[in-house]
């Protein structure tokens, strides 16, 4: 039987995604037989400028979804990566966060983190793992639902 595909939402492709992205991908690209079919959906509406480089690695100006897609792509060719040049909101949330996805969080402010709160609410089964930093400290909240019913 073949095994599904993971359906990974980077929500965020600024400081925090960046710095799990590189992780991340190098781990899904070479563990062929745990994950055969991996699929990563970037997600963030901003665009990288020079103010960002002395906090974000990138190799271009331009929308940092569709950046970040294109490098991470060529890095890890076996990893299907989309880039979605968009903010959540309200109208577009439900076409981005899907039954079965695992969702990384990684904003910076808390009406999108509610939001896609909201969103797993909705949903029978998702996994949403959201991170946050300051200064000196951070935390990790993870958030499991399934058969609609919430695990954690």
């Amino acid at each position: 039987m073949a095994k599904k595909a993971l359906k990974i939402k980077v929500v965020g492709t600024g400081g925090i995604g960046l710095c799990v992205l590189p992780s991340l991908c190098r781990y899904l690209n070479y563990s062929t037989e745990k994950f055969p079919d991996v699929q990563i959906g970037l997600i963030d509406g901003d665009t990288f400028e020079d103010r960002n480089r002395e906090r974000q690695g990138f190799t271009e100006i331009g929308p940092k979804a569709t950046v970040t897609a294109e490098a991470y792509s060529k890095e890890f060719p076996r990893l299907t990566i989309t880039d979605h040049p968009v903010y959540l909101d309200d109208n577009n949330i439900f076409q981005h966060l899907r039954e079965g996805d695992t969702v990384l969080v990684c904003v910076d402010n808390h009406k999108t983190r509610k939001l896609i709160s909201d969103r797993a609410e909705e949903l029978k089964n998702v996994t949403i793992i959201s991170g946050g930093n300051d200064l000196t400290d951070g935390n990790v909240l993870v958030h499991i639902r399934r058969n609609g019913k919430n695990l954690t």
